[in-house]
């Protein structure tokens, strides 16, 4: 749970809700917790006296701050397994929202996205996940009068790739830098299949993987994300459901069958 508002921020372990510890010299009521890792380090954010604010560090030892300077976007940021921040920072040069990866101590800039529209009046950066191979996950929403754009993209090894066609919104990646999203168009009715996964470099729509004696049975909405092994979580027309790879040609990665059962028991218990 985030605070921010007057409330504490807190873990859920054990059965238990224990709150977070702030790091000295936090202001009380303006912490936010950002991510939690596998090793068990929290990523949080609050205001201290004299500067707009600062990310902290909670694990086994302790809350401390990180000496990362001041962030005006701070309260997007995510959390890999090595210690290792996907954030946006303030680009001292320009004055412009970067995007940024912070390992070592320090906060490196990645190179200015290409091809981003330069008649927006506004374009905001969403960090959505980072994995221990240094692959980042995010979205960018622009604005111009009345239309935004969602644009997503994956970054690694010095490239970005776009993840997805435009409106499509991104929501997780995993350890082998594949990632699941979601269509985000308001403008069409009813809802199109609109899950699809990047894998290897590839961008294919959920239905298309399904196996053939499966298909049609669904139409998927939402993807809510993707574990190691690569099953996605998602909603459908059926209710929720894992989809699962299976060692099988590319023209048939995902397990329908597990699909459909997980949707059925989920509408069974809700009747």
């Amino acid at each position: 749970m985030n605070g921010g508002d007057g409330s504490a921020p807190f873990i859920y372990r054990d059965g238990r809700v224990n709150p977070i510890p702030l790091p000295a010299g936090a202001i009380a009521g303006s912490a936010t917790v950002q991510d939690i890792n596998d090793a068990g380090q929290i990523l949080g954010w609050a205001r201290t006296s004299g500067t707009a604010g600062a990310y902290f560090v909670h694990d086994s030892r302790g809350s401390r701050f990180l000496d990362t300077g001041t962030l005006p976007s701070a309260r997007l940021a995510v959390l890999n397994d090595k210690g290792e921040i996907f954030s946006v920072v303030e680009d001292g040069a320009s004055g412009e929202s970067r995007l940024a990866i912070y390992r070592n101590g320090d906060f490196t800039l990645l190179p200015p996205l290409p091809d981003v529209p330069s008649d927006r009046d506004s374009i905001r950066y969403f960090p959505l996940a980072l994995n221990n191979a240094g692959q980042a996950l995010f979205t960018i929403l622009s604005r111009a009068g009345r239309d935004s754009v969602d644009l997503t993209f994956v970054y690694g090894q010095g490239q970005y790739t776009q993840f997805g066609p435009n409106l499509f919104f991104g929501v997780d990646m995993n350890e082998k830098g594949w990632a699941v999203g979601s269509l985000s168009s308001e403008e069409i009715e009813p809802p199109p299949d609109r899950i699809a996964v990047f894998r290897d470099g590839e961008f294919e729509y959920l239905d298309r993987l399904v196996r053939p004696a499966d298909a049609g049975k669904w139409t998927f909405w939402n993807s809510y994300a993707i574990d190691a092994r690569g099953r996605i979580l998602g909603r459908g027309s059926l209710g929720s459901f894992i989809a699962t790879p299976v060692p099988e040609p590319a023209t048939a990665l995902l397990l329908g069958a597990g699909i459909g059962l997980i949707g059925v028991a989920l509408r069974r218990r809700a009747a």
